[in-house]
């Protein structure tokens, strides 16, 4: 994982803990959206400690403490069901300002994961990712 680090820290000039954060909290809505089998094909590709770690990063940066802010700002949103609605747009992008990252940054940073994903794991993998978004 450490490699991806770096790939967004240069390429989106970011420091660590912004890269890893971000990571974090694109696993956590992974996590969620993914059947258990798709998630662990993305964290072990990832290197799967490296990757807990991210997440455990992601999860104490929520505003809410942890714990639901996914469905929370789903719910405030309006519950928009499907992948990619605007209630789960909204969750990632409050998770990504917890580190000082911006919608336009998130739209930069998962073309760079689901590419680092493809090339470690397969295309299989990275598309598990890319469908979400």
């Amino acid at each position: 994982m450490q490699e991806l680090l770096s790939q967004l820290m240069s390429g989106l000039n970011l420091d660590a803990k912004q890269a890893e954060g971000g990571v974090g909290t694109l696993l956590n809505f992974a996590k969620q959206k993914l059947s258990g089998g798709e998630f662990e094909q993305v964290r072990s590709t990832l290197g799967g400690l490296e990757a807990d770690g991210a997440m455990a990063l992601a999860e104490g940066k929520r505003p809410d403490g942890g714990g639901g802010l996914f469905g929370a700002v789903s719910s405030l949103v309006g519950g928009m069901g499907g992948l990619g609605g605007v209630g789960e747009v909204a969750s990632v992008l409050s998770s990504f300002k917890a580190f000082n990252l911006d919608a336009d940054t998130l739209g930069k940073f998962v073309p760079i994961v689901v590419r680092f994903l493809s090339n470690k794991g397969g295309e299989g993998v990275g598309g598990l990712l890319a469908r979400l978004f």
